[in-house]
């Protein structure tokens, strides 16, 4: 019976909390929507770039983004993936990177007091400061698509998420309206101010869904108290049952020590066993203390050993001194010239020690960590018809159709830190 009582009052007050959480976001609801968001604008800006063959993503990227692609492809919230598996598609495409973690930043702004408009402005909302290369940012590249991504969520986000909010500003609003009127005070005005405070009041009504929210907990908590108070003596019992004997036990407790002393036999047969628990005890302790002697002693043997390992160490540094090398020395013993695919922020990107497809710059090595550079031969003609490989670079174009370059050697600096190529000064190149 009481098991059914309690089970009672637990389904009543999660109904309670049904009632009251209406019409809200879940945190973790709003964060798939972010993600699903996420998902359409990265797509958008990665293809749109590919069409454009911008020079800022080159083949073995596109080969790896289309690949992967169709992971970020989704037409619902609940398949769009983690922040974590879009990043791992996006690559290195530092812009796209840029995009999508604006984007996620959107996670810890929820705001339960947005209406369904202002929540949907907000996650298609995007900068139109950044990137700064694209003249307009983001926004202004984007801004078909943020229309059609808006119309997508006007129809995958449920409209009963905002049914209270959208009655509370449909209240206020005649409210307004109101004020208005009352303030010019004409006598053709005061027929529709009786008609507004009327609606006014048949809208208040309808917006007193709250009200009937927390009325539904304060009946919820008064049928609760009603109950215990019906079922008191059914309670009762079963407090007596389950915690009745346990209660006889002590009570008669006293009773039964008071017993015992009475009785020297027992007494006597108590005292023999707290004897014999005494001498167990003292041979444990020897026992532990014969284990602890001897741990002592094998700590002193371990010390001892690290002591001559110690001493064989510092023989051994002296005998044969360190030999100090790094990763760029040995590089330069292999080869004095090194090749790069292009300069990113600065920066030698895809290094290697012999010219391949991808190899647009060419860098001899002038000493440890300085190293002069120019544009590789072979790549002159892929340089003439896209000058965008060449960014880093002070260009400078001399014919509408050049057919030639001329080039005074830029500097680079090695960082053993990073173990990068860094421009120091940049090369000059004339189209001519």
């Amino acid at each position: 019976m009481a098991n059914k009582f309690l089970l009672a009052i637990l389904c009543i007050i999660l109904c309670g909390t049904v009632c009251v959480a209406q019409n809200t976001v879940s945190q973790a609801e709003y964060e798939k929507w972010v993600d699903y968001v996420n998902c359409k604008y990265i797509i958008a800006f990665v293809d749109k770039k590919i069409t454009q063959k911008s020079g800022e993503i080159n083949d073995k990227y596109k080969k790896d983004y289309t690949n992967n692609e169709s992971k970020l492809n989704v037409n619902s919230f609940d398949e769009a993936p983690k922040y974590g598996e879009i990043k791992k598609v996006i690559g290195n495409f530092q812009k796209a990177k840029t995009l999508s973690e604006y984007i996620n930043d959107k996670k810890s702004s929820l705001q339960q007091d947005w209406n369904k408009n202002q929540l949907i402005n907000y996650l298609v909302d995007l900068p139109s400061e950044q990137p700064s290369p694209d003249g307009n940012g983001f926004k202004g590249y984007l801004s078909n698509e943020a229309n059609i991504l808006k119309k997508d969520l006007q129809k995958q986000i449920s409209d009963s998420l905002f049914v209270a909010k959208e009655k509370q500003e449909k209240v206020e609003q005649p409210q307004k309206d109101i004020k208005q009127m009352v303030e010019q005070n004409t006598p053709e005005t005061q027929q529709v101010i009786d008609n507004n405070t009327k609606t006014k009041t048949e809208q208040s009504a309808r917006s007193g869904n709250s009200f009937w929210a927390w009325f539904v907990w304060f009946c919820i908590i008064a049928v609760t108290f009603i109950l215990i108070y019906r079922f008191r003596n059914e309670v009762k019992k079963w407090l007596k049952h389950k915690f009745g004997s346990q209660i006889t036990n002590k009570n008669t407790l006293p009773e039964e020590k008071d017993e015992k002393t009475t009785s020297s036999k027992d007494l006597e047969i108590e005292n023999k066993r707290l004897f014999q628990n005494l001498k167990q005890w003292e041979n444990d302790n020897a026992k532990l203390n014969t284990e602890n002697q001897q741990l002592k002693n094998k700590i002193i043997e371990f010390q001892q050993q690290i002591n001559e390992l110690k001493n064989k160490e510092q023989l051994i540094s002296e005998v044969f001194p360190k030999i100090e090398s790094n990763k760029e020395t040995q590089e330069i013993r292999k080869s004095n010239k090194l090749y790069a695919a292009n300069i990113i922020d600065g920066i030698f990107n895809k290094i290697a020690e012999l010219p391949n497809d991808y190899s647009v710059f060419e860098l001899t090595i002038l000493s440890q960590n300085i190293a002069s550079f120019t544009v590789y031969r072979n790549a002159y003609d892929r340089v003439l018809v896209a000058p965008e490989f060449i960014e880093g670079c002070d260009k400078q174009m001399l014919s509408n159709s050049p057919s030639n370059l001329d080039i005074e050697a830029g500097e680079a600096r090695f960082h053993i830190e990073s173990e990068k190529w860094q421009v120091i000064k940049k090369a000059k190149i004339k189209f001519i």
